[in-house]
């Protein structure tokens, strides 16, 4: 399993837009609440999903699959239908980029990887936009 935590720290130092406005959620609706000021970040656990076992007898050793999402909040007051706010949202993705893909989190196997990213809203001239990025790891147990 991924801990959260080095994303955040990650994004914190890297990308100096979002210093100190880059915190954890358990979904989208806790990022909605947050009183950060945009531009804003927010990491929130997607899913894993767990390979077959790999060993017939003795511990089980299981590849796993983590996908993370990171929802930013871009603010604009150049207009109201966002076309401003989407050149900053554009300039804040390759800053996260950057300092994501490719860099393999403490306890992953693999670099980080894009899976897909999409708008998911815009309201009172803020634009969110969720990122989806995917790495692996290992899971081992011992009966």
């Amino acid at each position: 399993m991924i801990d959260l935590a080095h994303w955040i720290e990650r994004l914190s130092m890297r990308v100096p837009a979002l210093a100190g406005r880059v915190a954890g959620a358990a979904d989208l609706a806790a990022a909605a609440e947050d009183a950060v000021a945009p531009p804003a970040a927010w990491v929130l656990r997607e899913d894993e999903q767990a390979a077959p076992n790999e060993r017939l007898q003795g511990p089980v050793r299981q590849r796993l699959r983590c996908r993370v999402s990171v929802v930013l909040a871009v603010e604009n007051v150049a207009d109201a239908r966002g076309e401003a706010a989407d050149a900053d949202l554009l300039a804040l993705r390759r800053a996260v980029f950057a300092a994501l893909i490719g860099w393999t989190p403490p306890g992953a196997e693999t670099p980080v990887e894009l899976a897909a990213g999409g708008r998911l809203g815009f309201d009172d001239q803020i634009l969110w936009w969720g990122d989806l990025f995917t790495t692996y790891t290992w899971m081992e147990q011992t009966p």
